[in-house]
């Protein structure tokens, strides 16, 4: 054998072995230090899903961040649960953005002893390990990504199930009324994804247009998944002669119809746009010009100065913001928040219940107020959570206006009250 195949062989064994201990050393990455509890102290077991590979890739590692963030902070805080030291233990598994996925993961971690699996990133992934977990309530569930109503049904909702990031039925309700309430439109097409985020949101909208009678006009027409050329649907849009035009969309598809309302001039053409449901993740990919004076809700953004709200509030919102940027070097989207958030509600739930118990901590849950970055809240009996701010409404900065590559939106206003939850008549519960 030569000198120079010699050097490939172990040159090519070299790069194997390197390999090998850097995937080990993810694994070790994704978990918390585990030990056999010591006297003193109670374990909590925590499991987190998050969609790192797939279609929601880009939304899972963030979501990750903020969990772990919160993790941080309760290892430094030296929290006790009737007088024991709180120890959190924790797996990180990846659900690939797959329904079948994420059920192998649940079980997984629910043999390991998880006290509680926090996240998920697509509904339908928390639809399904709802629908486990409702066959088997041994754990407490706390998706922090946005759910299907169907999933909140009160013949499905699984016991131990909690939902700080509420339903997309909310998103759909809370645009039409602002937009008719404050910005006195009464003309809307509402175009929307064929499925579920794009269904439940026209569910929240059309509710909320059905209170306005005859004094609001609405249009409604939808695209498939993964539609290339959104140039028909623009016609049949403009043709109608909306007012303001309502985009349900998410993440590739969100950022290709304001990509094409752009480039075609469509956008031009309609007094108001309104993207449903902002995101930093997916805002960061749509071209400046593209979301430019777009308006639209979001659920959490990290620089409120401008906001007539509570100086107590903005310190919160900002407190968090400037943590999570010194630990990761860039702004929280959403779903880092409510990650993060999801933690809190656990930990608390512990500490509340005196116990890791499933059922007593959800019954504790169901009975607390919780001190948020949207001002203090609750869980009704849908398992869904009350916020007195609903969503921030923004609108999307001009390319001259922003200071930097994070300073995409400013925060115009918030949606405040109680009207914006899906009416529990709605979902299956009867008083």
């Amino acid at each position: 054998m030569s000198l120079l195949k010699l050097n490939q062989k172990y040159i090519l064994s070299a790069v194997i072995v390197a390999l090998i201990i850097i995937g080990m050393a993810a694994f070790l990455l994704l978990r918390g230090p585990t030990q056999p509890p010591q006297e003193g102290e109670t374990v909590i077991k925590i499991g987190f899903i998050f969609s790192l590979t797939g279609v929601a890739s880009p939304i899972g590692p963030v979501q990750l961040r903020g969990a772990l963030l919160a993790i941080d902070e309760i290892k430094n805080m030296n929290l006790e649960v009737d007088g024991k030291r709180i120890r959190i233990e924790y797996l990180v598994r990846d659900d690939a953005t797959k329904s079948d996925e994420a059920l192998a993961r649940f079980r997984e971690l629910k043999e390991w002893g998880a006290h509680f699996i926090i996240g998920t990133t697509f509904a339908a992934i928390s639809a399904a390990i709802n629908t486990e977990l409702a066959k088997d309530p041994s754990l407490v569930f706390i998706p922090t990504n946005v759910l299907s109503l169907a999933t909140l049904n009160a013949s499905v909702v699984a016991p131990t199930l909690f939902v700080p990031h509420g339903t997309a039925f909310s998103i759909g309700y809370m645009g039409v009324k602002y937009l008719v309430e404050k910005m006195n439109v009464t003309r809307i097409a509402f175009f929307a994804p064929a499925y579920a985020f794009g269904w439940d949101q026209w569910k929240g909208a059309e509710t909320a247009l059905k209170e306005y009678g005859d004094r609001v006009s609405y249009m409604y027409i939808e695209s498939p998944v993964g539609t290339p050329d959104f140039t028909p649907y623009f016609i049949n849009i403009l043709a109608w002669r909306p007012q303001a035009l309502m985009i349900a969309h998410w993440g590739t598809d969100a950022i290709n119809v304001l990509k094409q309302l752009y480039e075609s001039g469509t956008k031009d053409q309609i007094p108001i746009i309104w993207f449903n449901w902002h995101t930093i993740v997916y805002d960061r990919g749509i071209p400046a010009g593209a979301l430019s004076n777009v308006y639209g809700l979001i659920s959490y953004y990290y620089n409120v100065s401008n906001l007539n709200i509570e100086e107590t509030l903005k310190n919160k919102i900002h407190d968090f913001a400037r943590k999570y940027w010194e630990k990761y070097g860039e702004y929280p989207d959403p779903y880092a928040a409510y990650a993060y958030l999801g933690v809190w509600i656990a930990i608390r739930g512990v500490i509340e219940a005196k116990s890791t118990d499933p059922i007593k901590i959800s019954n504790v849950l169901l009975n607390m107020t919780f001190d948020t970055f949207k001002g203090e809240a609750r869980f009704r009996i849908a398992r869904d959570m009350l916020f007195p701010i609903g969503a921030f409404v923004v609108r999307g900065k001009s390319p001259t206006e922003r200071a930097n590559e994070w300073d995409l939106l400013e925060v115009i206003d918030v949606y405040s009250g109680i009207d914006y939850l899906p009416p529990l008549s709605l979902i299956g519960y009867h008083s």
